[in-house]
């Protein structure tokens, strides 16, 4: 029996948890860009203040000579293609920190140059006076970026699984059902569950290859995925119940409850790996990295 459950779970995590070029264009396109949340405003006040991690960023040390750099946060949200954010480190310093890599890649020589280009364009202007070598040369955070990189690859993870049925439903119906379970209408046959802040818990959009829906869930994205997970598998049953189908994997095979405690370890293990990186699932961070 043991080695049936191990057998079975190594068949879930590799059928399940998937991370590809695909679901990444297809989750890219439900997460439009929306106004910021009260949540959002107040997660970046607490990361703002929050050390740099070297293992996930690098960073230029300032000594503001003007406070409203310092009162309205004018740092670009990106340096680049890299996301940036300005780390209050005194009444009158700052670190302008950038991420050594993001899902798309590590930094590259175009990412560095424009960090470089901005804290020079604050210098001339008076904002800010830099230290001697404040800016690391790029060749000192090759090697890091590509750590980075590589320790992203391993944590990230996206969760699929299918609604499949004899006879596909009408799009008329699949909305009226999508509605009644509280899924928000994305266009293009495209559903998400949100939370009380607008930010996406988990995704529901057209499958292909013989299947009628697809079930997404984007792990690092979410401040709980064991609960977002819980709760997109309830939804999925409720969801195949009314429209007399199945919840499948990607092979085809039925997930059965079994399965889905199984899956649901697994996904409360990959947050405990986020955690222990250091990186918070769903917070402002992981969201950059994980874009």
């Amino acid at each position: 029996m043991l080695w049936l459950l191990l057998g079975l779970g190594a068949g879930v995590l590799t059928s399940v948890l998937v991370f590809n070029w695909r679901e990444r264009r297809q989750l890219k396109a439900l997460t439009a860009p929306r106004r910021e949340s009260a949540a959002d405003q107040r997660l970046e006040q607490e990361e703002s203040h929050e050390d740099i991690d070297d293992r996930w960023e690098w960073g230029v040390e300032m000594v503001i000579r003007r406070s409203t750099l310092l009162d309205d946060r004018q740092c670009p949200a990106r340096m680049g293609n890299k996301p940036s954010r300005l780390v209050i480190t005194g009444n009158q310093t700052a670190t302008l920190a950038v991420l050594l890599a993001t899902r798309q890649g590590g930094l590259t020589v175009d990412d560095h140059q424009a960090v470089g280009d901005q804290v020079s364009q604050w210098e001339a202007s008076g904002a800010i006076r830099l230290p001697a070598s404040a800016v690391p040369p790029f060749s000192d955070l090759v090697r890091r970026a590509r750590q980075a990189e590589a320790d992203i690859a391993d944590l990230d993870g996206q969760l699929i699984f299918h609604l499949q049925a004899e006879e596909p439903a009408s799009s008329e119906t699949i909305l009226a059902c999508c509605e009644q379970l509280g899924l928000s209408q994305r266009g293009e046959g495209r559903f998400s569950m949100l939370d009380e802040d607008g930010q996406i818990g988990f995704s529901l959009l057209p499958a292909d290859q013989g299947l009628m829906l697809s079930f997404l869930l984007d792990l690092p994205r979410v401040c709980d995925p064991e609960s977002w997970f819980v709760e997109m598998a309830e939804t999925a049953r409720r969801l195949a119940e009314a429209l007399d189908a199945e919840i499948v994997d990607d092979r085809g095979m039925v997930l059965t409850e079994q399965a889905m405690g199984l899956i649901r370890e697994q996904v409360r293990q990959r947050a405990e790996m986020l955690t222990a990186a250091g990186l918070r699932p769903g917070g402002v961070l992981v969201r950059g990295i994980f874009q």
